[in-house]
């Protein structure tokens, strides 16, 4: 999270900002909020002739992405979250109408989601590699979702010294259940609504 504020930040001379970094946040908050609502309005109009009881399902799955995205824009003002719920729902929103995408625009969200997950918060990562080998099924698609995150995860581990995976893979996983608590929150956000 640190990291991708500074990479975000440092062009414009801002990355030391309490302000700007602030700013930031919002704006991948409120980024979220809209590919979330984007994502429903598509579900909507794939099914324009289901019954009404589909479409009031995908008000209130649009009203739980809006108030799960947006929890408590003070509290999470500087927490990598605010970056995880844009890549989420942006998956979301690419997973929608996954069978009408073309072969070359799958294997772009193939690589680049779990690598984008991985880089806002680690438990992003897995979530969207799990939920792109669901929308793949048995095919090298969903190999090279798993091998976009670990060479993501290999060259931050490379490029810190070893530092990476000292703090942001073994430090979260001695917390036990609450480090768990994060995948397992990712992993509802983006595989649930894909099933």
């Amino acid at each position: 999270g640190p990291w991708l504020h500074h990479a975000l930040l440092a062009p414009f001379g801002l990355s030391t900002s309490v302000v700007a970094n602030r700013v930031l946040s919002q704006v991948a908050l409120r980024s979220a909020i809209a590919l979330g609502v984007a994502a429903v309005v598509a579900i909507a109009k794939r099914y324009a002739a289901a019954r009404r009881e589909t479409l009031l399902a995908g008000a209130l799955a649009s009203v739980a992405l809006v108030l799960a995205a947006y929890t408590n824009p003070v509290a999470l003002g500087l927490h990598p979250v605010a970056h995880e719920s844009v890549v989420l729902a942006a998956a979301l929103f690419f997973l929608v109408d996954w069978d009408r995408r073309s072969a070359h625009v799958r294997w772009l969200l193939v690589i680049l989601l779990p690598a984008a997950g991985f880089l806002a918060k680690q438990s992003a990562g897995p979530a969207l590699a799990l939920a792109l080998t669901l929308a793949c099924g048995r095919s090298v698609l969903a190999l090279a979702a798993w091998l976009s995150l670990g060479v993501t995860a290999l060259a931050l581990h490379v490029v810190s010294g070893g530092h990476f995976t000292e703090w942001g893979v073994s430090l979260l996983g001695a917390q036990g259940l609450g480090g768990g608590g994060n995948l397992g929150a990712a992993l509802g956000g983006v595989v649930v609504p894909f099933l």
